[in-house]
């Protein structure tokens, strides 16, 4: 080495050792840096989580919850949403799609990084989406640049996790394919349980040949109330479906046309937003699968039956109605057990009565009784629930081929609607009396012994 080079160095070891020696207390830049630094983690777990309980929100609002991160820089913005694409990818795909048109580029970008750790192939169709805007938009920036490489990116990072884009369904004569993962195989639905309760089913083949089934839960109070995706061999599919027995369970599933159920998931979807109640995790991650291929201006039901029909029909069709109270489908359609024990203690006590009372004003009383549960119990918000699960379980008969229980079911249905008075439909009258009935003898059958009990 020559002597240049060896005082070259000697005086920049010198230089260095002075600069640290003048800059042993750091600045107040150097300690706000150093600070970022420790506090980075927590920050990026702390706006994880405020993140994620936005988005459980009933209908998030998915520009609003990534613009409240823009007073962060852009790396931990970056780190979050990378976090929410490993653990939650449904979540992320959809603040994703909801927000590649915001006007910040700089935030844009990151969205398209964090759409190469969302391993699902419609993370092909978001970016794509996005490239077709920056062509539309014509804009040629060293912004617009960078953009397009980010892009190019997280295709390569989809594809080195081995996602591959979603294929284009085609009208053939063999299953609906969906996309390269599954492909449908049918769809099934049940009849309206005692408190308001539909089961709907979709299974779905994965290229494995599992039967993927998403078994979903509807409440006309709270709207699309659970989703659970399980993984089937056919045995276990038929054995799951087999388990739903009207004898035992007062509950059966039965094939229904795919469609139906997806106009049932847009139908309970919009309580789910006046009730608050939050949509269930796995149901975002088959949305997809669920998305009705049209507005629906009336239920599906009214294509098979004509509603003009069954208005036409209406004086004949009301008085049978009540003995839908009584069939296999709708039988544990009972009221409210907190009002009804109410009620059936009043009708014990009359009959325990040491005062002699005829039969017919023991059923006159009873029939009072059975008036005035109904007005306590139907509100305006109730009669509309009934409305809708008759409507329901018009379909339910159709299909199952009871075509006459389904248009008395329309015919009680309308009744509710255009009369709103509980008490002169004999359907809900008929129902109001079981229910009485069914308590009373519960009532009168009083607890068990300690020896029955086994206490």
């Amino acid at each position: 080495m020559s002597k240049s080079k060896k005082r070259t160095r000697h005086h920049k070891a010198k230089a260095d050792q002075k600069v640290i020696n003048k800059d042993s207390t750091p600045t107040k830049q150097q300690e706000k840096t150093i600070k970022e630094k420790q506090e980075y983690p927590f920050l990026v777990q702390n706006l994880f989580q405020v993140m994620r309980q936005e988005l459980s929100e009933p209908v998030p609002n998915y520009v609003q919850i990534l613009e409240k991160t823009l007073g962060f820089p852009m790396d931990i913005i970056s780190s979050v949403l990378h976090k929410l694409a490993q653990e939650h990818p449904e979540q992320a795909l959809l603040l994703c799609r909801e927000t590649i048109n915001h006007p910040n580029r700089q935030l844009v970008a990151v969205v398209a990084q964090a759409l190469g750790g969302v391993r699902l192939p419609e993370a092909f169709e978001i970016l794509n989406e996005l490239e077709e805007k920056l062509e539309t938009d014509g804009v040629k920036d060293a912004e617009e640049k960078e953009l397009r490489k980010e892009v190019a990116r997280a295709r390569h990072r989809l594809r080195s996790f081995g996602v591959a884009p979603a294929s284009t369904p085609e009208n053939t004569g063999s299953p609906v394919k969906i996309s390269a993962e599954r492909e449908f195989q049918q769809a099934l639905v049940s009849n309206v349980d005692g408190v308001g309760n539909i089961l709907g089913v979709l299974v779905m083949r994965s290229p494995g040949g599992k039967n993927e089934t998403a078994v979903l839960l509807f409440n006309d109070q709270t709207g699309l109330k659970d989703c659970r995706i399980y993984s089937f061999n056919q045995r276990q599919l038929d054995d799951f479906i087999k388990e739903w027995d009207l004898s035992t369970t007062g509950v059966q599933l039965v094939p229904t046309e795919r469609e139906y159920l997806n106009y049932l998931v847009s139908e309970y979807l919009s309580q789910n937003r006046l009730s608050n109640w939050p949509i269930p995790q796995d149901f975002i991650f088959w949305r997809r699968y669920l998305e009705a291929s049209e507005e629906y201006t009336q239920p599906p039901v009214y294509e098979k039956i004509s509603l003009e029909s069954i208005r036409e029909s209406l004086a004949l069709l009301l008085p049978p109605s009540e003995g839908l109270a009584q069939t296999p489908e709708m039988k544990n359609w009972l009221l409210e057990p907190a009002i009804v024990t109410e009620y059936a203690q009043k009708w014990l006590e009359r009959q325990r009565s040491r005062i002699v009372v005829a039969g017919a004003f023991q059923m006159e009383f009873q029939q009072k009784l059975a008036g005035e549960m109904l007005e306590r119990i139907f509100t305006p918000e109730t009669m509309n629930h009934y409305h809708r699960r008759l409507e329901h379980m018009a379909w339910y008969f159709w299909i199952t081929e009871q075509i006459g229980a389904a248009r008395l079911a329309l015919a009680a249905a309308l009744d509710l609607k255009e009369r709103q008075s509980p008490i002169n439909s004999p359907l809900l009258r008929a129902i109001a009396l079981s229910s009485l009935e069914a308590m009373a003898t519960v009532l009168e059958a009083g607890p068990k012994s300690r020896e029955e009990t086994g206490e």
